[in-house]
């Protein structure tokens, strides 16, 4: 195959499954009985937050204790707070600031949900959100919006849900928070799919045997720029340069541009494309020119 996927990853001995911390639980004033949704991301309009203010309004409604925990800063923090406290639940939201790196497994187990909320808009599409990929490592069930690479990411692993919907959302969470076997089925999933495509040790290999078969395939040119039909001139112009051997790029292009066929490719920078098309055009301008004029400018 000449495409190999390799996911972005994380390191699966820092995110694992594991008990609530009770120390954190009662720094956060999280009882033992709380239901505790989960978001880490920035407080942006396009993150969404706001989804899970509504969505957490209506599982109150229906009897549930729920605490939500909006972990992250941003330009909506304010407005978020604010909504909160309009929707009555001041007492329900609890509004973290950055945490450390070191720190971020003990707050994931905390959860019993995680979820990410994001919309698709004109200029940006959630791509890979390490947050969701952290929390299924951390054995959380995932609920997540159709946006952008999101449902890759979560697979039959999680729940999905369209954008900008919070009583579709809060159905989700509700089944969710009150099956305690759901729950453990779904964290299950969510770790063994985390294990399966987002092991930092095994997609590091991954790109390494990528690196190998590169190394193993890479073209070696079988020409010399003097082999090239170029004319004369221009190869004694390059050699001076003290260009010998065409880089694979030219060795393959060059003879196929003289031959007044259209080259369509792909190329790193650096790996000589420029001059592959360049030099083509400058031996075919000074032909049509001394054609012409009878005279030769090279």
């Amino acid at each position: 195959s000449k495409i190999d996927v390799v996911h972005n990853s994380v390191d699966l001995l820092f995110f694992y499954p594991g008990q609530k911390d009770t120390e954190l639980l009662n720094k956060l004033k999280i009882s033992k009985t709380d239901k505790v949704i989960m978001f880490v991301g920035k407080l942006t309009s396009w993150k969404n937050p706001f989804t899970l203010l509504y969505a957490s309004k209506i599982l109150i409604e229906k009897g549930l204790s729920v605490k939500l925990i909006l972990a992250g800063q941003g330009a909506q923090k304010a407005n978020l707070q604010k909504t909160a406290e309009l929707l009555g639940l001041s007492g329900h939201v609890i509004f973290l600031n950055f945490i450390e790196n070191t720190e971020l497994n003990r707050y994931y187990r905390l959860a019993d949900v995680f979820v990410m909320p994001s919309l698709t808009t004109l200029t940006v599409n959630e791509q890979f959100p390490f947050a969701v990929v952290e929390a299924m490592a951390s054995g959380l069930p995932v609920v997540v919006t159709h946006s952008g690479g999101m449902p890759e990411l979560v697979g039959d692993a999680g729940r999905i849900y369209p954008q900008g919907n919070y009583r579709e959302l809060s159905r989700h969470l509700y089944e969710i928070l009150i099956d305690e076997q759901l729950r453990k089925v779904m964290a299950i999933n969510a770790r063994n799919r985390a294990e399966e495509m987002f092991d930092n040790k095994k997609n590091s290999l991954k790109i390494f045997s990528v690196f190998q078969k590169v190394e193993e395939g890479k073209f070696v040119p079988t020409s010399a720029f003097s082999d090239l039909p170029i004319g004369e001139q221009l190869e004694i112009n390059i050699t001076r340069k003290g260009y010998v051997t065409p880089t694979p790029i030219q060795d393959q292009a060059i003879p196929q541009i003289l031959a007044g066929r259209d080259v369509v490719g792909l190329a790193n920078t650096g790996t000589g494309k420029t001059a592959a098309f360049l030099l083509p055009l400058i031996h075919k301008t000074f032909k049509q020119a001394y054609k012409q004029d009878d005279c030769c400018f090279y």
